[in-house]
C-alpha cells in the first residue's frame, strides 16, 4: 500500500519544500529591499534638508553682504569710528540715529530682529537697542564666526542664548531666547575692513521649519546640531520632553537637550537610565563629530532612548550637523506586516497541499477516473503549480540579485506579484479540492453606489491611534454616487486639516436629505475670517498656521474641491456659532450597497482581475 501511494506524498512534500524554500528566499528578498527603501528614504530626506538649508543660509548672506557693501553703511560706520566709544557717546551721534532708520529697511525686508555694527576689536559700534552699543559683542563667544568675517567673508553662526529679552511665538519677551547672526565686513574707501556688519535672525522660524519640514513617516524628525553635541533646532517632541524630564515646564528643547544617549528608553519608563551628565552622544552624534556623514540601518537609541534608523552629516561651512531619524518600530513596520503574512500564506498552502494528498490518497481507490489517468493528473498538477511557483522564483531571484539596480517602485510591484502568485496558488489548491472549475482571477469589487459612512470609517483607520482619540463619527449608512477612492481622498484631507488647524475635537457626520449626500467634518477651531472663505481653496494658499506645526504646502483643499465637483458634487466651508464646516455634497444613491450594513460600516475591498 505504501509503494503505491508514495509517487502522491513525494509530490506534495517536494512541492511544499518548494514553497517554504520560495518562503525563505522572498523573505530574505523583501528584508534586503525594505532596508534599501528606508535608507534611500532617510539619506534623500537629509538631502533636501540640507540643500534647503544651504539655500536659505546663502540667501541671508547676500542680503548682509549687499548691505555691509553699502557706501552709506560704510560712511556711517566710519564716523561711529571716529567717535569716542564709549556708550553714552556713540548712542548720542547722529551717525547711530541714522544708521538705525537706514537699516530698518533691511530688518522690516527679511524679518530679522535686530542688527549689529561691531568694530574689529569686538565692541558693538551701533545696535537696534542701546543696551548693546558699547558693549562687547555677543557672537564674539561663537568661535570662527568673526574670523571669517574679518578676512572678507560673510559669515552664518549657529544658534546661541541670546544675552537681550527676545520674543517667542507668542510675542512675549524671555531671557536665554534661541538666537544666531549672519554677518559680512564692512570696508573703508581705501578697501580695508573696519568693521563687520550682523543680523540677528530668530531661529525657531524659518531654520527650524526647514528641519521640520524633511520628515519620514509620523514619528521621523530632522534636526541640528551644533560642535558639542547640542540640539540647536527645535524638537517636535517638546511636550514628550518635558514629560521624561529633559526640559522643565518652562524650557523648549533647542539648546536646552544634549544627542545624548541615555541608555534606556525614557518614553516607556524604563528604569537605569544614565545620569545627565554621564550620559555619552549618541551613535549619530559620535560618528557625524568624529568622521562626518553615515547612516544606520539596523537601529540606535536616539536622545530620548528610542530606537531609531537615520542619516547624518557634518557641514564644515556651517559648523553644524544634520540628522534625519525615524522610530524602528515605524521604519520596518511594513516588513513585519508582510512577513507574518507571507509565513501565513506558506503555512496555509502547505496544509491544503498536504490536504489534498491525503484526500488524493484516501480516495484513491474510489476514483477510478483519476486511478486510469493517474500520470496526466499528477503531470497537470505539476504544470498547475510549477507556473505560479516559476514566476515567484523568478521575481525573487531578480530581487535578490538586482535590488540595487531597481527603483522602489519595480521593487513593490515584485513583491506583490510574489504576494499575487501566492493567492494563485491558493486558488489552485482549492480548485482541487473542491473538483470544481471556476474562473480564474475573477474578484469582487467596491459596489456603486457607496455607504458614505463606510468610507469615512476607512479613512479613519489610517490615521494613528491618538489622532482617532480626536475623531467622532456619526450619522446614517447614506448612499451617494461617487468614486469611493476619492471620497477617501477627500476625507482624509478633510479630517487631516482639521487635525492640524482645527480645536481638540473633530467631528465626521453623515448627513442624508433631499437628493443629496452629505458628510460634514467639523472642529472647534479658531477658523479663517469669511473673506479667505474662497481663498482657502486655491493652490498653495494656507490661511493659518498652528506655532510649532510643520506648514503644509496648501493643495489638499483645492484638489478635494476639484475631485468633488468632477463628481458633480461640491465642497464648501462655513463657519456656523463658533464652529468650523466643511461640507462635501454628493449625489444621493437611491438604494444603498448590499454590503453597507444598518448602524454600523462594512467595507469590501477592490480587487483587480488578473
Amino acid at each position: 500500500m505504501w509503494r503505491s501511494e508514495r509517487p502522491q506524498y513525494l509530490l506534495a512534500v517536494s512541492v511544499m519544500a518548494i514553497i517554504a524554500a520560495v518562503a525563505w528566499i522572498g523573505g530574505s528578498t523583501l528584508q534586503t529591499a525594505t532596508r534599501t527603501q528606508v535608507g534611500d528614504k532617510v539619506v534623500t530626506i537629509l538631502d533636501i534638508s540640507h540643500r534647503a538649508l544651504e539655500a536659505w543660509t546663502g540667501g541671508h548672506r547676500q542680503a548682509a553682504g549687499l548691505w555691509g557693501d553699502s557706501p552709506a553703511v560704510a560712511s556711517l560706520t566710519q564716523a561711529l569710528l571716529e567717535t569716542d566709544l564709549t556708550q553714552s557717546a556713540l548712542l548720542s551721534s547722529p551717525a547711530q540715529t541714522d544708521m538705525r532708520v537706514l537699516l530698518a529697511a533691511v530688518l522690516t525686508s527679511r524679518d530679522y530682529q535686530g542688527y549689529f555694527v561691531v568694530g574689529r576689536d569686538g565692541l558693538s559700534l551701533s545696535s537696534t537697542r542701546d543696551e548693546n552699543v558699547g558693549a562687547p559683542n555677543l557672537a564674539l563667544a561663537q568661535s570662527g564666526f568673526f574670523e571669517r568675517i574679518w578676512e572678507g567673508e560673510t559669515a552664518m553662526s549657529t544658534p546661541m542664548n541670546s544675552d537681550v529679552p527676545l520674543p517667542d511665538e507668542n510675542g512675549v519677551f524671555h531671557v536665554d531666547q534661541a538666537t544666531m547672526f549672519v554677518g559680512a565686513p564692512i570696508r573703508d574707501a581705501d578697501g580695508e575692513i573696519v568693521a563687520a556688519l550682523t543680523l540677528r535672525i530668530d531661529p525657531t522660524q524659518d531654520f527650524t521649519a526647514i528641519l521640520q519640514r524633511g520628515r519620514v513617516g509620523e514619528s521621523g524628525e530632522t534636526y541640528a546640531f551644533d560642535e558639542e553635541g547640542r540640539l540647536i533646532s527645535e524638537s517636535r517632541f517638546d511636550d514628550q520632553l518635558r514629560s521624561i524630564g529633559l526640559i522643565d515646564s518652562t524650557q523648549r528643547a533647542i539648546l536646552n537637550v544634549g544627542i545624548r544617549d541615555p541608555g534606556v528608553n525614557l518614553v516607556a519608563g524604563e528604569d537605569g537610565a544614565l545620569p545627565v551628565d554621564e550620559r555619552p552622544l549618541t551613535r549619530m552624534a559620535a560618528a557625524a563629530l568624529g568622521y562626518g556623514g553615515g547612516r544606520d540601518l539596523d537601529g540606535y537609541r536616539d536622545y530620548r532612548g528610542i530606537e531609531v534608523v537615520g542619516a547624518w552629516l557634518w557641514d564644515e561651512d556651517l559648523n553644524l550637523g544634520i540628522a534625519s531619524e525615524v522610530d524602528v518600530d515605524e521604519a520596518y513596520s511594513v516588513l513585519r506586516s508582510n512577513r507574518i503574512a507571507m509565513i501565513g500564506v506558506t503555512v496555509f498552502v502547505e496544509l491544503l497541499i498536504l490536504g489534498v494528498a491525503i484526500v488524493v490518497v484516501r480516495h484513491r481507490r474510489g476514483l477510478v477516473a483519476l486511478v486510469n489517468s493517474k500520470d496526466e493528473l499528477i503531470a497537470s498538477i505539476s504544470h498547475e503549480i510549477r507556473t505560479p511557483l516559476t514566476a515567484m522564483v523568478g521575481f525573487s531571484q531578480l530581487l535578490k540579485d538586482e535590488a540595487s539596480d531597481l527603483s522602489p517602485t519595480d521593487r513593490r510591484d515584485m513583491i506583490r506579484s510574489i504576494v499575487d502568485e501566492g493567492v494563485d496558488l491558493t486558488n489552485i489548491v482549492e480548485d482541487l479540492l473542491t473538483a470544481a472549475k471556476t474562473e480564474a482571477g475573477t474578484l469582487a469589487v467596491v459596489a456603486v453606489p457607496v455607504s458614505l459612512r463606510a468610507q469615512a470609517a476607512q479613512v479613519l483607520e489610517t490615521f494613528g491611534q491618538k489622532a482617532r482619540e480626536h475623531i467622532e463619527v456619526e450619522g446614517p449608512p447614506v448612499g451617494a454616487i461617487g468614486d469611493p477612492a476619492r471620497i477617501r481622498q477627500i476625507l482624509r484631507n478633510l479630517i487631516s486639516n482639521a487635525l492640524r488647524y482645527g480645536g481638540d475635537r473633530v467631528r465626521v457626520t453623515v448627513v442624508g436629505a433631499d437628493s443629496t449626500a452629505r458628510v460634514l467634518v467639523t472642529d472647534n477651531g479658531p477658523g479663517v475670517p469669511r473673506e479667505e472663505y474662497e481663498r482657502i481653496f486655491e493652490p498653495y494658499q494656507r490661511a493659518h498656521d498652528k506655532p510649532g506645526l510643520t506648514a503644509s504646502i496648501g493643495l489638499g483643499l483645492s484638489i478635494s474641491r476639484k475631485l468633488a465637483r468632477l463628481m458633480d458634487g461640491d465642497l464648501v466651508y462655513r463657519r456656523e456659532t463658533g464652529v468650523t464646516i466643511f461640507e462635501l455634497l454628493l449625489p444621493k444613491a437611491t438604494e444603498m450597497p448590499e454590503f453597507a450594513s444598518h448602524g454600523k460600516t462594512a467595507y469590501r475591498p477592490v480587487a483587480s482581475h488578473h
